[in-house]
């Protein structure tokens, strides 16, 4: 994404002595990206992740190092442009990640994760077939606040 974007996350994850895995599915619903004269282009991002996580109990903090992969959909709108045009490239990364959570009662726990994900290719976005608009970064970094509901 050209700039910081945010979007909901929604997770699932299985708990099992100190391994995690989880499954989640993540939407980045715009982010422009402007060159002079205003044209640019608006992306969007749609992504499914697996993560596998060991966790350690640190006091009443649950830490955890995780690391993984996703897969998902780069689009992107021409904008201020005579003919905007939709263009889309598969977005595929590896991800790693530290976090906590901190229980909020029995059944809920607030949870933070940073980390970054390292795209397998890098998709560059053009107008009139020619002029650069966004090419995705060789890193990205992330950052989640939630609230978990545990079963």
């Amino acid at each position: 994404m050209p700039t910081v974007g945010l979007g909901p996350t929604v997770a699932f994850a299985l708990d099992w002595s100190a391994l995690r895995v989880a499954v989640e599915g993540t939407f980045f619903p715009s982010s422009e990206a402007h060159l002079a004269g205003g044209a640019g282009g608006d992306f969007q991002l749609l992504l499914g992740g697996l993560l596998g996580c060991v966790t350690q109990s640190v006091g009443p903090v649950a830490a955890a190092v995780c690391g993984g992969g996703e897969v998902g959909r780069l689009s992107g709108q021409g904008i201020g442009v005579s003919t905007p045009r939709l263009g889309a490239a598969l977005w595929l990364a590896g991800r790693a990640e530290i976090g906590g959570a901190l229980p909020l009662g029995p059944r809920f726990n607030l949870f933070l994760r940073a980390g970054i994900a390292i795209p397998a290719s890098r998709p560059t976005f053009v107008l009139d077939g020619a002029t650069f608009v966004h090419r995705s970064s060789g890193v990205t970094g992330r950052s989640v606040v939630g609230i978990g509901v545990v079963f």
